[in-house]
């Protein structure tokens, strides 16, 4: 995987995941308009809905580049493996974000607080994680990350 599709991959990734509620809030105001007990709940399945979408293209892109080889020889193939495995980490981060607005949904229509708060906690947790792997594929803090892939002769 080239250094410039891990990094549109991690932007994507994480703009994505930011801007699935704000979607969601506006597609619950066209379907429920201003009944409340039925437009938070369902503002929060679609939520979950959205963010489950990114996680399927991750593993799509993932899918369609095959997984480096492990040669410890060359740090192009470790580095390789590396974006692979971040992908991989990337996608049970956004899987687990869905599965926070999938409870919080559950909270939502039971009147559950605590179960409300569990999903939000989970959400918050999966996200917060979820910018820092987006940071590390996009080479922020790491020195040498987006180093060429070919070594000069």
């Amino acid at each position: 995987m080239t250094p410039r599709r891990t990094i549109a991959v991690a932007v994507l990734t994480i703009v994505a995941v930011l801007a699935s509620p704000f979607a969601a809030e506006g597609f619950t105001g066209l379907l429920a308009g201003n009944n409340s007990t039925f437009g938070h709940p369902l503002g929060h399945l679609l939520s979950a809905v959205l963010t489950v979408a990114v996680a399927l293209g991750i593993r799509r892109l993932r899918r369609a580049s095959p997984a480096p080889a492990p040669d410890l020889l060359s740090p192009v193939r470790a580095a390789g493996e590396k974006q692979y495995q971040l992908l991989a980490f990337a996608q049970w981060l956004v899987l687990a974000a869905a599965a926070g607005q999938f409870l919080e949904s559950v909270g939502a229509i039971t009147d559950s607080a605590n179960v409300h708060n569990a999903g939000l906690a989970l959400t918050f947790g999966a996200v917060g994680i979820l910018l820092f792997v987006c940071l590390h594929m996009l080479g922020v803090g790491v020195r040498g990350a987006l180093r060429p892939t070919a070594h000069p002769s």
